[in-house]
């Protein structure tokens, strides 16, 4: 188990705001889009934390500073040598005999650079309408320091006030509200009073003022040819006029979706809820500004079935930007949370099977990002990773901390008793941290003393609760120690159907489909549910792909080729690309070439590169060299990475975006879920009759079981007892005197043994009355069947055999993943 980390350092910041702290900031920027260059001033206003301060430490990456004031006056200042990930540290000289409590401005005049990690210029046809220019930032994670000097931490929290001088047939847009005066409505405002050039000709000044605290990275600024259409009383999408009503439409259950967070998490303190849909070269699916969320376009699906997308960033409304991580080892706080306040509004307004449906589908892509994109030892696989050393929090940017972490806070809401004992719980976590940045011991804490007043009559739960094993969840890479479990009556349809595709073509030789498959089956199903069915049926196709007869047959039925869902095209390119189905190249291109979310940029490319077909992998580079600078270029450089491409990014491009949640494509919870390396489970076994269990037998005949008799032998799982049925057991034992069942769980605790590797089962018993050992290969198991106890905290398992006898496990800590890991290791045989 790792240790748990007893310090929460900012790894990711070279600021100083537990000495000096920015607390406002008055900003002003210039927009020059000849030059690609944000220019500007900003005075930070400057709490002094401790007596005999002499210096406010900010960050800066490839900013140049051309001079700094303190109150007024001409000040000192020294930019450090520039760190690969976090930039240069800008430390200015303060006046001596400062006390804390004591105030100071601080005045900078900067300029960033033309490649500014945070900044996206866009030439016009980039953009929708193909006539303006456009500009749009991203400063999540550490990229604010890139646009100005600031305390580029989640942790220090300031207001701001801004003004911003663009080109007078555009409009400016930033994560705060719009302040209009006569000036600026009348068209006649462009003075920038720190400018260089005060006064500048055809350009125009939109003045905003944001007054809660933000973290650094919220700040957000977007400047294009732009118009607006209301959705609510605080609400109205923005974008370019070619898409605007298309938003409109879209977006239109807005005021809905915070009508109903408002009801779970408390009332809305940002005065406005405004969307900006950004064009199609936008490379992320969301990001949660204050004020403005950005949007990607992909979401115009025309049947607002894409919209609980708008969902996750109203949620961060409360969860993320009003209850902030204090570091980005706890970014786990922010997503996790907001998923999880997400799916509360899903359920709250679509029923609660919605919730469910959710959660499985996002349980299915923690699979997916734990084993396929990092490996169950990665580091970057644990809830709360280690940053520190100068990690980019970019570079371990996953789903990890939005599905472990919502994973971590079901599984807490389970076991305390469920959503009416919970959401008390959720708002009061609400209220005590909306001013006050948070890590993840401090959660820790307030969980356990907030439910430690609970009534007596729920002691053994509250006993439980003890029991969490905070360092697994927190530290441990891989799978969580505990798998949820979801109701999944909304996607067993879609399960059944992918099912019958399945067997349909089961050697994948080609077939003409399920003999009862109609053009009716996906009728009235949902976008979700259809992509739930593309996946499961991947998935199911994993080792052996669909024949591409097959595939077609499926168009013919079910109309694929034409969707224009971006998350069904995503998912069916996908099958069709596995199956070989060359005659949907030409929609690939079609669809790699018309946006650039780095959601489906990046699968599709890699379903192209590895492809067998030949025209399929000339695709794939035929397109990334042809339109690779029409990409944003973190995006570029992601998709070169897949295709295994080694280029030169600009500056600061190497930086992946990370706060914006990876919206993935929805798919079906498997049948089980693979464990993780790291865990100890146990069990223990029932005393059987004397050779009830034969002894472990080859099957040399077999091909696939010599090749895996021939790999070396890896240890799972290796321990005893379940603790937390022990802990239960004697509580059982003192309240209601059952001394048998506390007896068992103690001998479980002491005696039994249990070892699960990659080639057998092993079951040592070490009782003062018997000693033995079992060992069964996992070919001469037939079936297993499972009982959950207590929340699924642990459980009971049969194992019969092919030669009639059974082996019987009781009390296992992490019963689903042992069973799903014997299941894993039978498909191999």
């Amino acid at each position: 188990m790792p240790a748990p980390r007893r310090t929460w350092a900012e790894h990711s910041s070279q600021s100083n705001p537990k000495q000096a702290q920015v607390t406002h900031s008055d900003i002003e920027l210039d927009v020059d889009f000849d030059t690609h260059v944000l220019s500007g001033h900003v005075e930070h206003t400057v709490a002094v934390k401790e007596d005999g301060v002499r210096e406010l430490q900010l960050d800066t990456r490839e900013v140049a500073v051309s001079g700094v004031t303190v109150d007024g006056q001409p000040a000192e200042f020294a930019l450090g040598e520039p760190h690969a990930a976090l930039g240069s540290r800008l430390t200015v000289q303060l006046p001596a005999g400062l006390k804390a409590g004591d105030t100071v401005k601080v005045g900078i005049t900067f300029a960033a650079s033309p490649q500014a990690s945070a900044v996206q210029w866009l030439p016009p046809e980039q953009t929708a309408g193909k006539q303006h220019p456009y500009l749009f930032t991203q400063c999540q994670a550490i990229h604010a320091r890139s646009i100005l000097p600031c305390q580029d931490s989640p942790g220090s929290k300031f207001t701001y006030t801004a003004a911003v001088r663009v080109p007078a047939e555009l409009r400016a847009l930033m994560s705060a509200v719009p302040e209009e005066d006569a000036a600026a409505a009348a068209g006649c405002d462009s003075e920038l009073p720190h400018a260089s050039q005060k006064q500048r000709p055809g350009t125009k000044v939109y003045r905003f003022k944001q007054s809660v605290p933000i973290p650094s990275y919220l700040l957000a600024l977007a400047v294009g040819h732009l118009e607006s259409r209301p959705l609510g009383p605080i609400s109205a999408v923005w974008s370019e006029p070619e898409m605007v009503e298309a938003g409109a439409h879209e977006f239109a259950e807005t005021a809905k979706f915070l009508e109903t967070a408002e009801e779970i998490a408390g009332p809305y303190l940002w005065g406005r809820y405004d969307l900006l849909l950004l064009p199609p070269s936008f490379p992320y699916g969301g990001m949660e500004n204050p004020c403005l969320t950005f949007v990607t376009p992909t979401l115009l699906a025309g049947d607002r079935s894409l919209a609980n997308v708008v969902a996750h960033e109203i949620a961060h409304s409360w969860t993320g930007n009003l209850v902030t991580n204090s570091s980005w080892e706890s970014f786990w706080l922010n997503e996790g949370f907001t998923v999880f306040l997400e799916r509360k509004i899903l359920g709250r307004l679509y029923g609660e099977q919605m919730y469910s449906f959710q959660a499985s589908l996002g349980w299915l892509d923690l699979q997916d990002a734990v084993k396929k994109e990092f490996g169950e030892t990665h580091k970057y696989t644990a809830l709360v990773p280690d940053l520190s050393g100068g990690i980019d929090p970019d570079d371990c940017f996953s789903s990890i901390p939005y599905e472990k972490g919502f994973a971590l806070i079901h599984y807490l809401q389970e076991l305390v008793g469920g959503s009416a004992v919970f959401e008390p719980f959720f708002k009061s976590y609400i209220q005590r941290f909306k001013d006050s940045p948070l890590n993840s011991d401090d959660f820790k804490a307030f969980f356990c003393d907030y439910f430690k007043d609970m009534t007596p009559c729920t002691f053994a739960l509250i006993y439980l609760a003890m029991q969490i094993d905070w360092d697994t969840w927190y530290y441990a890479p891989g799978m969580p120690p505990v798998t949820n479990r979801y109701d999944e009556n909304l996607g067993k349809q879609a399960y059944e159907l992918a099912k019958k595709w399945h067997t349909s073509d089961v050697m994948g030789i080609g077939s003409n489909g399920p003999a009862e498959a109609s053009a009716g089956d996906l009728s009235d199903w949902s976008s979700t549910q259809i992509v739930a069915f593309l996946d499961k049926l991947a998935e199911l196709r994993a080792l052996q792909p669909l024949h591409p007869s097959v595939t077609r047959k499926m168009d013919e039925l079910y109309q694929l080729d034409g969707r224009t869902n971006s998350e069904i095209r995503s998912s069916w390119l996908l099958l069709c690309i596995n199956a070989g189905d060359d005659s949907v190249l030409p929609l690939a291109k079609e669809f790699l070439t018309s946006q650039g979310r780095m959601k489906f940029l990046r699968p599709i490319y890699r379903a192209l590169h590895n492809s067998k077909s030949s025209a399929a992998n000339q695709l794939a580079l035929e397109t990334y060299q042809a339109h690779k600078q029409s990409y944003h270029p973190i995006a570029s450089k992601m998709v070169a990475a897949t295709l295994r491409f080694s280029i030169a990014a600009p500056a600061g491009s190497q930086r992946r975006q990370g706060g914006q949640r990876p919206l993935a494509a929805a798919r079906p919870l498997q049948a089980g879920s693979t464990c993780s390396p790291r865990a100890a489970a146990s069990c223990r076994r029932r005393a059987e009759p004397e050779g009830t269990v034969p002894a472990q037998a080859a099957d040399s005949s077999s091909s696939s079981r010599s090749a895996a008799d021939a790999a070396p032998e890896t240890v799972f799982y290796e321990g005893s007892g379940a603790p937390a049925e022990l802990a239960l057991s004697l509580l059982l034992g003192i309240f209601v005197i059952t001394l048998p069942l506390t007896i068992a769980s103690v001998g479980r605790r002491l005696w039994i043994k249990y070892k699960f590797t990659n080639k057998r089962l092993i079951v040592t018993t070490n009782s003062p009355l018997l000693q033995r050992e079992v060992q069964v290969s996992y070919d001469q198991i037939k079936e297993i069947r499972t009982a959950p106890r207590a929340f699924g905290l642990w459980g009971d398992m049969v194992v019969f055999l092919k030669d009639g006898s059974r082996l019987e496990l009781a009390g296992l800590e992490r019963f689903q993943d042992i069973v799903d890991y014997i299941e894993a290791q039978r498909r191999k045989l």
